[in-house]
């Protein structure tokens, strides 16, 4: 009997232990300040979708391991580095967005939420040819 009741009360434990809530993980939509951009990201994912008036999204091109920015400390600066080819860059950053200014994306505003502890994931929008279209950038810390 006491076998038994020991066997039992150890899988509670270990059933409450493992319904405990995690406190290490970083919830989705947690926002960025702008200072915790300063140094090396890569580009891990680069996708764009064209949203139709109903919200539907067409994925028109999908780009992985697309180079690399380096936002500096001034917290205006920085580089966009692809293939080998470098590209000046500005960006401004407040709490829960980034706005990043480089080639054939002009100040594109981004919302940005915290995917773990080094990585984050952007999202910006912008209408061009009269076509809706969302960028979705997925950055990880160097």
């Amino acid at each position: 009997m006491k076998k038994t009741t020991l066997i039992i009360l150890s899988c509670l434990s270990l059933f409450v232990v493992s319904c405990q809530k995690d406190t290490d993980l970083i919830p989705e939509d947690q926002s960025l300040t702008a200072t915790d951009f300063i140094g090396t990201w890569k580009r891990d994912s680069v996708l764009l979708n064209e949203v139709s008036s109903s919200g539907n999204r067409t994925r028109v091109e999908s780009l992985v391991n697309n180079g690399t920015y380096l936002f500096n400390s001034d917290k205006s600066s920085g580089l966009l580095s692809i293939d080998g080819d470098d590209y000046a860059i500005t960006w401004s950053g407040a709490t829960g967005t980034i706005t990043i200014s480089e080639p054939d994306w002009l100040s594109q505003k981004y919302t940005t939420s915290l995917v773990s502890g080094t990585k984050v994931k952007l999202v910006g929008t912008a209408t061009i040819d009269g076509v809706l279209n969302e960028r979705i950038l997925y950055l990880s810390k160097k």
